[in-house]
């Protein structure tokens, strides 16, 4: 036990245990790292109480449904507003806890930056595409030896 519980406290992933009705039991040094809120901050709350403002409603159920579910290594990716103002993108991953005390395992594992990547990504693709689609000149690509 002491080492499950180590693992739960060092871990770099935000971790936090729901009681059966959704709101915060326990939460980990990282989860209170990335929500920017204690234990104290999060109690009578659920974890759509901290989802961005934002978020529609779909998206939401969805979340619901997986928090009910709580099939293991059910993930989704939501904004969330950190207690500091910050929004972030976050990968969500649940299980069901069985056994003597019942909850939900919520992890939480920042994917902001990864999104901010595949985005600039998409969009320079996306240029390069119309610039490629809309270009009057021929166009070629050769390799490093001059080969098309």
């Amino acid at each position: 036990e002491d080492q499950l519980r180590q693992v739960f406290e060092e871990t770099p992933l935000g971790m936090a245990v729901l009681e059966p009705q959704g709101t915060f039991r326990q939460v980990n040094r990282a989860f209170i790292m990335l929500l920017g809120a204690g234990l104290e901050q999060l109690l009578g709350l659920t974890i759509l109480d901290v989802l961005h403002p934002e978020v529609l409603p779909a998206q939401v159920e969805e979340l619901e449904r997986l928090l009910q579910a709580g099939d293991p290594g059910s993930r989704v990716q939501r904004r969330f507003r950190t207690f500091t103002g910050e929004t972030l993108w976050l990968e969500v991953t649940v299980t069901r806890l069985r056994g003597g005390d019942p909850g939900t395992l919520v992890m939480l594992e920042n994917v902001t930056e990864r999104r901010y990547a595949l985005e600039l990504l998409r969009a320079s693709e996306e240029h390069f595409r119309s610039l490629i689609e809309n270009a009057g000149d021929l166009i070629t690509m050769t390799d490093r030896d001059g080969v098309i």
